[in-house]
């Protein structure tokens, strides 16, 4: 039996809850899990939805087309695991075909996951070289409005040069009512349950996100599996 596997459920549940029916991460709860598990799976949940793009990007050259929304989350869920988490790598590989399987209409997939998983396995940094996840459209326009297109990207890429560089938003017109707007949202976001959503909203075209009918998957327009099925 896959060790772990409690844990790695509870997230896919809690992306699930995310990604496919836009829900906050903190409105998601599992009062029958036990407390390790309950906080495990909300640390990996919220590591996903953290990077997502970077996932997909991984993930893309070895899927021919985006697969249904649970097989891609357990796919984002086991490279995170390897890239982040320092999990070995055949465990977080069986763990997700393990999820795939138990899957019901996507059980069928579980060999195409064990396929592309091992290929991302054979990867020495999977991350290395991705960009920056996007903020999301919602809390960037804002940002961009108060602060200017360059000052948010300079922030995003870690090169913004801290507050005391930014313009003053007053300066630029904004009312004060929009700023407090602003600030309530920038708050909601760096409060985790609010931010965790967006991260995983933010990669429209990698992740198609946020679609009700589960279609977002890694890979989304690049064309099942070059791995086999």
């Amino acid at each position: 039996m896959v060790e772990g596997l409690a844990a790695r459920r509870a997230a896919l549940r809690l992306l699930a809850a995310v990604l496919g029916e836009g829900r906050m991460l903190a409105e998601v709860t599992d009062p029958a899990l036990a407390p390790a598990d309950r906080a495990r799976a909300g640390r990996l949940a919220a590591q996903v939805l953290r990077h997502v793009e970077p996932a997909d990007r991984v993930l893309a050259p070895f899927l021919r087309k985006a697969p249904p929304l649970p097989v891609a989350n357990a796919l984002r869920l086991a490279v995170v695991e390897m890239a982040l988490e320092g999990a070995a790598a055949h465990g977080a590989v069986n763990a997700a075909v393990a999820l795939v399987r138990e899957g019901g209409k996507s059980a069928h997939l579980a060999g195409l996951a064990n396929a592309v998983l091992r290929k991302v396995a054979a990867l020495e940094t999977p991350f290395a070289g991705q960009p920056v996840q996007k903020l999301p459209r919602w809390l960037r326009q804002p940002l961009v409005h108060a602060w200017g297109r360059e000052a948010v990207a300079g922030d995003r890429d870690g090169a913004g040069g801290g507050a005391a560089h930014r313009p003053d938003p007053a300066s630029r017109g904004r009312p004060a009512a929009g700023r407090r707007g602003l600030a309530r949202r920038v708050g909601a976001a760096a409060g985790g349950g609010a931010g965790d959503r967006a991260a995983g909203l933010a990669g429209g075209r990698v992740l198609g996100a946020g679609r009700r009918r589960g279609a977002g998957g890694p890979g989304a327009g690049s064309g099942a599996g070059r791995g086999g099925g």
